[in-house]
């Protein structure tokens, strides 16, 4: 399964060799969310993420708060703490 489902689907965007708008001190959760707020077409991490929702539910919110947990300093290390 995939350790957290937004770091997942930035993954599979591209994510890995991006830079984080945010500060290196913010959690994954934040370098993440800071990343796609500036790169991925409005709407596509909601549609993905509800999907993933419907299908494993509760499985979003644990990650989130896992993510939220983890500082890492950089999005690439950030999916590496993931498993990613």
């Amino acid at each position: 399964m995939v350790a957290l489902a937004v770091l997942a689907f930035g993954a599979a965007a591209g994510v890995a060799n991006a830079q984080s708008p945010a500060d290196p001190q913010a959690s994954c959760l934040g370098l993440v969310a800071s990343w796609e707020a500036t790169e991925l077409s409005p709407g596509s991490l909601g549609a993905e993420t509800s999907g993933i929702a419907r299908s494993e539910p509760g499985v979003v919110g644990r990650h989130v708060r896992e993510a939220a947990n983890v500082h890492a300093g950089s999005v690439e290390a950030c999916l590496a703490a993931f498993g990613e």
